[in-house]
C-alpha cells in the first residue's frame, strides 16, 4: 500500500490560501496539508527547526512571501542535504521571465502562474514523476490542515 505524502502549500495571501486549499478539497486529497503564511515559517517547518520531525513530500510554493522571499525558501531546500531532493512547484502570481529563470536556477520543479487549477498541478506531479505524491481520498476525508499564523 501507497502511503500519501505530506504537501506544504506556502502561501501568505489569505484569499489564494483558501482557493487551494478549497481545490485540493475538492479533488479528494488523502494527503495531510500543511500550510505556512511566510517563508521563515516554511523554512522552519522545512528543516524541523522546531524539533518535530515532518516528512514533506511536495512543496507548493508562492514567490512574493513576508520574511524570506520564496526564492530564498527554495536556495534552503535545495542547500540542504536532506531536503534537496523534495520536489517544489512554485505557484506565484509573476509571470515575469527574471522571476521564472531565478527559479529554475534554484531548482524549482516547475512553474505555474496564478489563478491554478489544482487539476494541472496534479498532472505536473504525475510529468515530473510523483505519481505517489497526490493521493485521492476513496472513502473519508482525511485531510489535516495546520496553519501556521504569522506573529
Amino acid at each position: 500500500m501507497v502511503l500519501p505524502v505530506d504537501i506544504l502549500l506556502v502561501e501568505d495571501n489569505r484569499s489564494d490560501l483558501d482557493l487551494a486549499l478549497h481545490s485540493l478539497r475538492q479533488y479528494g486529497l488523502s494527503n495531510n496539508i500543511h500550510t505556512c503564511r511566510d517563508g521563515e515559517q516554511a523554512v522552519q517547518f522545512i528543516l524541523n527547526l522546531n524539533g518535530v520531525h515532518r516528512s514533506i513530500g511536495l512543496v507548493l510554493l508562492d514567490l512574493h512571501l513576508p520574511k524570506l522571499s520564496g526564492f530564498e525558501v527554495l536556495a534552503t531546500i535545495r542547500a540542504n542535504a536532506q531536503t534537496r531532493k523534495i520536489p517544489v512547484i512554485v505557484l506565484t502570481s509573476s509571470d515575469d521571465m527574471p522571476d521564472i529563470e531565478e527559479s529554475r536556477k534554484l531548482g524549482a520543479d516547475h512553474y505555474m502562474v496564478k489563478p491554478i487549477d489544482f487539476a494541472k498541478v496534479v498532472q505536473v506531479a504525475k510529468l515530473l514523476g510523483f505519481r505517489w505524491a497526490l493521493l485521492p481520498n476513496d472513502a473519508t476525508e482525511a485531510e489535516s490542515e495546520t496553519a501556521a499564523e504569522p506573529s
